[in-house]
């Protein structure tokens, strides 16, 4: 039996795979432009992408379903 294939976990700010041209924008759960970033969100761009790299190093130690490329493009790294 194969083991179960791992979903892809995308944070603030990461590259689509399949359309370069986007990236996740974790307060509206959709993929955009690079431009939608610079409209004002809840929270700051780069607050949101180092609050999700903080608790992706403790839930990545424990997580089965979902994975993060170690070299995912994002705007904000």
């Amino acid at each position: 039996m194969a083991p179960p294939q791992k979903q892809r976990y995308y944070i603030h700010g990461d590259q689509s795979e399949s359309d370069a041209a986007r990236y996740y924008c974790a307060e509206c759960d959709v993929f955009f432009p690079e431009s939608h970033f610079s409209e004002t969100h809840r929270v700051k761009n780069y607050d949101r992408y180092d609050i999700a790299m903080r608790m992706l190093k403790t839930t990545k130690k424990n997580s089965n379903e979902y994975f993060r490329p170690e070299f995912a493009e994002n705007l904000f790294s």
